[in-house]
């Protein structure tokens, strides 16, 4: 089981629910800090700074749907009833908060000096599997 360390209340319905599933199913020696606060104008949020072997993770939880529809851009989410609602993609904000995070820690820690700010996307399934543990949500992938 991983550490875990909460510096804020959770939000949202299922963001607690990652926070243990994270910390119950990572290695003894990995790192999972909920809800950091960012050093910004903003005061951004992170959900979850995950650290372990020379990785830095920065995931965001979202419970959306049930069903989404996935754009590079924007995500249409249409709810229970039907109804959908155009989101931006929240990948947009994990690029500008991971961007943050390494500047913050270049400057701040002289281990992370050299670190170089590497943004990837591995869709969807094994993180938009942790997105909403406690309903099924389907997802359509649009190719644009």
């Amino acid at each position: 089981m991983a550490k875990k360390w909460s510096l804020g209340p959770f939000q949202g319905p299922n963001e607690e629910l990652a926070f243990k599933h994270l910390a119950e199913n990572l290695p003894d020696d990995w790192y999972v800090i909920a809800n950091r606060q960012l050093d910004t104008p903003k005061h951004e949020e992170v959900d979850f700074l995950v650290l372990g072997k020379n990785n830095l993770f920065i995931l965001e939880e979202k419970s959306w749907g049930p069903s989404v529809i996935y754009g590079d851009v924007r995500w249409s989410v249409i709810n229970k009833i039907g109804r959908s609602s155009e989101r931006k993609s929240p990948f947009i904000d994990i690029s500008t908060k991971a961007r943050i995070t390494s500047t913050w820690l270049r400057d701040k820690v002289n281990a992370f000096s050299n670190m170089r700010t590497v943004a990837f996307l591995r869709l969807p399934i094994q993180l938009l599997g942790l997105w909403n543990l406690t309903q099924k949500t389907r997802i359509t992938f649009l190719r644009t």
